[in-house]
């Protein structure tokens, strides 16, 4: 089953969407690089290296925790719903989510390498972020691809 057709009626509910792991790996590296962000004091990071003066909206107490705490609400929601019912949009939205997630990896690199610092996240970006999205992103546009037979 694809991202484009339903179950037949007769094959019973599918317990899971054709992007059912590629969700739920998803959101656990999400789940676990946030905390690494949230624990380690993101925002003190910022406020001690100016590098991105966009980045100021961390600042009042509690505001980055209440950001990162919906947010894993929403993607969590998404992912529940998406390994649930196999909608339409999962794909496209799994693809956006990888991108989005490795370009936020790629920032903490970055970032770190030019202030000479570890940006809290930094860690879970190596280690966990960069190879599950990547899988992720591999296992969803393979799956487009016509099979040969």
């Amino acid at each position: 089953m694809t991202d484009e057709q339903s179950p037949s009626p007769d094959a019973g509910p599918a317990p899971y969407s054709s992007h059912g792991r590629a969700w739920a790996a998803a959101m656990a590296a999400f789940l676990i690089h946030s905390v690494e962000e949230v624990a380690l004091n993101l925002p003190a990071w910022v406020g001690a290296h100016p590098v991105l003066p966009w980045l100021g909206w961390m600042a009042p107490a509690g505001m980055f925790a209440t950001v990162v705490g919906v947010l894993t609400a929403v993607v969590g929601g998404l992912a529940i719903y998406a390994m649930a019912t196999a909608p339409r949009w999962s794909r496209r939205v799994l693809i956006v989510f990888a991108a989005v997630m490795l370009g936020n990896a790629a920032s903490h690199i970055v970032l770190s390498a030019m202030t000479s610092s570890l940006m809290p996240g930094v860690a879970t970006a190596g280690l966990v972020v960069v190879p599950v999205f990547a899988g992720v992103l591999w296992a969803v546009l393979r799956r487009a691809q016509p099979r040969a037979g």
